[in-house]
């Protein structure tokens, strides 16, 4: 992940470079997935029950997330280029939206039984929709393939497109007599896996043929992040496994139910109803300063090039009204004004940064001047080697 590039010209001579790690005036010290804004989202929906966020996704250099109506069968999609400040498409479909994704320029979102229950769109405002017998909870991308899954009154409960507008149904693998609602599926390793609550799951190498396979501890739900599968399955328990085949069981001291489990900014990301946590390692987890209001509940997280966002709902009245807050960026470089030149970088503390220069634009040919880990945030440091030519600068948080 790599700031935007912060250019300065000044006159510079024997300047001293340095790491400043003690308390400074006007300055706020958060780590990057400590710190957590509420974003401005559109709530002013014409249902006395209120709404909610059920998905959220990002592509095409925008977030876009997707929810329902509180007691109407009725959705929403709203859309946002920073995460901070939101807009709600005139999506409208007469059914629940479950999930969205994104892949190759198009966005798809899938819901439950209706007139349209696949929907495609380039920019998550206009959307045209598709209808198929079943009703869906989830949809991924992965392989250049997106799968949907969910419940049916047959075992073709799974659905690939490779363009997220022609859908073909497949066959689960279930007997067609003993055939269970499939909410989750995940992709990773060059194996897609999903799981039902029935003590299920199954696994396709491409998408079109799967295979059933049985596992005591599955509760109908599973994610993969940074080389892993993690399925939780009970409160500070979850199930791992590198080849989506051979699974352990990992118990935490979290005490929480974790949902949904992303991989940024070099840890493991998992929301609980109420709560975030992160890991190095997928096993030892630590809970992070997310202050949600009370009555708040998490539904789905995802992350862009530069912050992480949560979303879901609050109580409020009689219904609900959909919330999501927006992580400080994972990397961000400013400079001052005059010289010498001192730059303010902010990110997650613990992860490596490099600081890079080039003295003319456009360059690629961008050159080290210094590497660290961050120990606090934010960190200053002045250049010693800047000359008279103008220095343009950028971040970069390394793997």
């Amino acid at each position: 992940m790599i700031t935007p590039i912060v250019k300065t010209r000044f006159c510079l001579r024997n300047i001293l470079i340095f790491l400043y790690l003690g308390a400074f005036s006007g300055w706020s010290f958060a780590d990057a997935l400590d710190h957590w804004t509420a974003a401005n989202i559109v709530s002013n929906f014409p249902n006395p029950y209120g709404v909610f966020f059920t998905g959220l996704t990002y592509g095409n250099s925008h977030y876009v997330g997707i929810g329902q109506y509180a007691s109407a069968e009725m959705s929403f999609a709203q859309t946002s280029s920073d995460g901070m400040n939101w807009s709600k498409s005139s999506f409208s479909p007469l059914m629940n939206l479950s999930d969205v994704a994104f892949n190759d320029g198009t966005f798809v979102a899938v819901g439950g039984f209706g007139v349209a229950n696949i929907w495609h769109s380039d920019d998550g405002n206009t959307w045209t929709g598709v209808t198929s017998d079943m009703g869906f909870s989830r949809v991924i991308t992965g392989g250049n393939l997106f799968v949907a899954v969910g419940g049916g009154q047959t075992n073709r409960q799974i659905f690939t497109s490779p363009d997220g507008i022609t859908w073909t149904s497949r066959t689960s693998g279930s007997p067609i007599t003993d055939v269970h609602p499939i909410p989750d599926v995940a992709y990773g390793a060059g194996l897609f896996v999903a799981v039902d609550a029935a003590q299920h799951f199954y696994t396709s190498s491409g998408g079109l043929t799967w295979t059933r396979r049985t596992n005591s501890y599955f509760a109908g739900r599973v994610n993969f992040a940074n080389g892993l599968f993690i399925a939780p399955v009970s409160a500070g328990s979850n199930l791992l496994s590198s080849d989506g085949i051979s699974w352990g069981l990992a118990t935490n001291n979290t005490a929480a139910i974790f949902k949904r489990i992303i991989y940024v900014a070099g840890y493991y990301l998992a929301i609980s109803d109420t709560n975030l946590f992160t890991s190095v390692d997928a096993t030892n987890w630590v809970k992070r300063n997310l202050q949600l209001p009370a009555t708040a509940a998490l539904m789905t997280v995802t992350a862009g090039e530069r912050n992480a966002i949560v979303a879901g709902y609050r109580l409020s009245g009689l219904g609900t009204s959909p919330i999501a807050f927006l992580s400080d960026p994972f990397v961000e470089l400013t400079s001052g004004r005059t010289p010498p030149v001192q730059l303010t970088l902010s990110g997650v503390i613990s992860r490596s940064y490099r600081i890079e220069y080039i003295t003319d634009l456009p360059s690629s040919g961008w050159l080290t001047a210094t590497t660290f880990v961050l120990s606090n945030s934010p960190v200053f440091w002045t250049d010693n080697q800047a000359t008279n030519l103008a220095r343009s600068y950028r971040a970069v948080l390394l793997p």
